[in-house]
């Protein structure tokens, strides 16, 4: 992991390191184009890799000349060395921009983790391919490069989309797709092999993510553009039509894809196992009319946790779609807020309402969430009952201890 990092790190360093060469790049070909028309457009897509942040591929744009001038502009780079970047990050802050990398540079990061590039050339007037140059460039300036990105919104994908669209003299018209599909389907296509990606997604993601959306919004995955682009056309201001695509090419991986590797047991397999584990101390705990005050403790740290982080989402971030997660109603910080007064209360075998009133709360959320819109992956649900489980557990065991001192 510290490699991947470290290997990110180092490509963001790159783009400023040859910015300037960009630059000059950018303003030799625009030179060339309003001289003859030798210059080629493409839109490039990158299939997935194997880390996190490749697992959606990349979209970017190339632009060449029969001189030999040769660069992809790239509108997903971001900047490590920020202020305060993590906090920005987490709170859907993260400023990425654009830079222009050379062609040569750009397809064998690609070839070389394992990845296919498809490259289709675009049928584009001169007019158009100089004008979509012209705001490359723009683009590429310091005062111009960074955006707010946002994962399915705003990204590298989408925003060479809207580079094309701006240029055309006329109006792209993609293919219907009448397959109905939610942002959360789409995205699980593409971490289905990464079961802890997969799970973090879905516990972070609220229900707009399980909306059915269009194939506009469909369009901030890669390998979605890439299909609807290819047949996509463009109609002029006369009426007249022409294909969006002229050409495509496919440049094979030169080594084979790394096999994913990630934590060795499924998110199922690790929340079950606690499922398991729970449903025997919670026998125990009857039989010897005891609360394990100890285990409530860890699946309350758990809880918590997990709350502060959804909490924070949900309230104060700008990442899409976090702000509708149900699941804020059983994760929340309350129990990390209140796990210090409630193990005095069980190891002084003081009665409280807290045990009670969040089984409550949980089952109520069990049942509920059967017939609301937002999806909750099995390891949820395994969670879900294992607190449930506990809880009720406990307050049983309290009620009992009350009915006893009452007679």
């Amino acid at each position: 992991m510290a490699l991947k990092f470290l290997k990110f790190v180092i490509l963001s360093v790159l783009a400023f390191i040859i910015q300037p060469a960009a630059f000059a790049a950018g303003d030799e070909c625009l030179g060339e184009t309003l001289n003859d028309d030798t210059i080629t457009v493409s839109f490039m897509t990158c299939d997935p890799g194997t880390e996190i942040y490749a697992l959606y591929g990349h979209s970017a744009i190339r632009i060449r000349t029969a001189s030999g001038a040769d660069w992809v502009f790239n509108y997903g780079m971001f900047d490590f060395h920020t202020s305060n970047f993590v906090g920005r990050f987490v709170l859907g802050k993260t400023d990425y921009y654009m830079a222009a990398f050379p062609f040569e540079d750009f397809i064998s990061e690609y070839e070389y983790r394992g990845s296919a590039v498809t490259e289709q050339i675009l049928n584009l007037t001169k007019e158009e391919k100089e004008k979509l140059l012209r705001s490359l460039v723009k683009n590429s300036r310091y005062e111009d490069w960074t955006y707010r990105y946002n994962f399915l919104y705003d990204n590298c994908t989408t925003r060479a989309r809207d580079q094309i669209e701006n240029c055309v003299n006329g109006k792209i018209t993609y293919p219907k797709d009448e397959t109905q599909e939610s942002y959360r389907q789409i995205i699980h296509r593409y971490t289905k092999d990464c079961p802890w990606s997969e799970f973090g997604q879905d516990l972070l993601l609220g229900s707009d993510a399980d909306k059915y959306i269009g194939e506009r919004q469909k369009m901030f995955a890669p390998l979605y553009m890439k299909k609807y682009i290819d047949k996509a056309y463009i109609t002029d201001k006369d009426g007249n039509k022409r294909k969006l695509v002229a050409d495509t090419k496919i440049y094979p991986p030169i080594k084979a894809r790394k096999e994913i590797k990630g934590f060795p047991v499924s998110p199922i397999g690790v929340f079950g196992t606690i499922l398991a584990l729970t449903m025997i101390i919670c026998a125990l705990e009857i039989k010897w009319n005891k609360i394990f005050w100890g285990y409530e403790a860890v699946l309350m740290t758990i809880q918590g946790l997990a709350g502060c982080i959804i909490a924070t989402l949900f309230f104060f971030s700008e990442h899409p779609t976090v702000n509708s997660n149900w699941l804020i109603a059983i994760l929340n910080p309350i129990p990390i807020i209140y796990m210090v007064i409630r193990m005095a209360n069980i190891r002084k075998h003081k009665y409280d309402n807290y045990a009670p009133i969040v089984a409550g709360v949980i089952f109520l959320f069990i049942v509920v969430s059967l017939f609301i819109s937002q999806t909750f992956s099995a390891s949820v649900y395994c969670f879900a009952l294992s607190l449930c489980l506990q809880t009720a557990t406990s307050a049983y065991i309290q009620h009992k201890a009350e009915w006893k001192k009452s007679k």
